[in-house]
């Protein structure tokens, strides 16, 4: 058995992963293999700032210091192999952040901006995915 992936304790680790997910999907290799999860993804999460919006995947988001590599190893192994899991982190992400009510007119400019990343990849969003806005 694995030791287990060390959840975020603030959103600063959450912001971290964000702005490292975005190196990740650039580069070769890694990168187009998480391009590849973009439509799968359930959970998405954002940070706001002066450089942009900074989407990411729960899983990505709710493990400290994850890195595309970490991501891609374990993605798919279970929990007590030392896995990702997404209640886990979904647990943890919903502390330090609020659910954007896709039917109110004012978040369009959310699911646009996720969209819009997600195609300059060839990606779509997953039909009934939910972005949470961090705290």
């Amino acid at each position: 058995m694995n030791k287990p992936h060390q959840l975020v304790s603030k959103p600063e680790h959450v912001i971290e992963n964000a702005k490292q997910y975005w190196r990740d999907l650039k580069k070769a290799g890694d990168g187009e293999l998480l391009q590849k999860l973009m439509p799968k993804i359930h959970h998405w999460y954002l940070h706001e700032d002066a450089d942009g919006m900074w989407f990411v995947p729960s899983k990505f988001a709710g493990y400290r210091k994850m890195t595309a590599a970490t991501y891609l190893e374990k993605y798919k192994d279970e929990k007590g192999n030392g896995g990702l899991h997404g209640k886990a982190t979904e647990n943890q992400l919903r502390q330090m952040s609020t659910v954007l009510d896709e039917s109110d007119s004012s978040n369009a400019r959310y699911t646009d901006e996720l969209d819009e990343q997600l195609w300059q990849f060839g990606q779509k969003r997953r039909k009934g995915s939910t972005i949470s806005l961090l705290d």
